[in-house]
């Protein structure tokens, strides 16, 4: 009697998309400073995309959202750098070193606060396991383009913490236009810094 051939299952390729400042649009942040007119500017929401009900067209996004996985409860930090570290690690941002934004946490009073605290460390450390790092693994060509924001020196990039390929802007709150002020909450500035397989990149 023969055998059927054993069928090896394809693995998927797949593209998980982060856009920072995308809120639910049910949802309103006010600071007591602002007016109701500059409160405004500061209300995103998932109907700034095309499949979610935008007026604006974005017929790519659009695409991608029908042919693919839309995460609808998908729970995320306040802010960036503990967000992508969850997201990369699976765990929660203390763990990974990312409790606060990397740019408070090297502020004056950020280092006063958190300074020799674990979980607060500024970058992705090694405590964690990434989620590229285990594709790559298990067979998976792994590349990233875009903002990293889970560490600011070369040696902490993600062609350190499993990206096979990875063009990305190290630092967040980066401005391209060269216009560079310091801010009081962030005083690293806002020089944007490119990277590229760990090597900075001109722009």
């Amino acid at each position: 009697m023969g055998s059927a051939p054993e069928l090896t299952p394809k693995r998927p390729n797949f593209l998980f998309i982060l856009a920072d400042d995308l809120v639910s649009p049910f949802a309103t942040f006010f600071h007591s400073s602002w007016t109701r007119s500059s409160a405004d500017h500061y209300l995103y929401g998932f109907s700034d995309i095309g499949c979610y009900g935008a007026e604006i067209q974005t017929p790519n996004i659009d695409r991608l959202a029908s042919e693919g996985l839309r995460m609808l409860n998908h729970h995320a930090a306040a802010a960036c750098s503990p967000t992508r570290a969850m997201l990369l690690s699976g765990t929660d941002a203390h763990l990974g070193g990312l409790g606060v934004l990397i740019e408070y946490r090297r502020s004056e009073s950020g280092a006063k606060r958190f300074g020799g605290k674990a979980g607060y460390e500024g970058y992705l450390n090694n405590d964690v396991a990434t989620i590229p790092e285990v594709l790559q693994d298990n067979g998976y060509f792994t590349a990233m383009s875009g903002k990293w924001h889970l560490g600011l020196r070369a040696s902490q990039g993600p062609w350190e913490r499993g990206f096979q390929k990875a063009f990305a802007m190290l630092p967040g709150c980066c401005n391209h236009y060269g216009w560079e002020p310091v801010q009081e909450r962030f005083p690293v500035g806002g020089r944007p810094v490119h990277a590229e397989e760990g090597k900075k990149v001109d722009m």
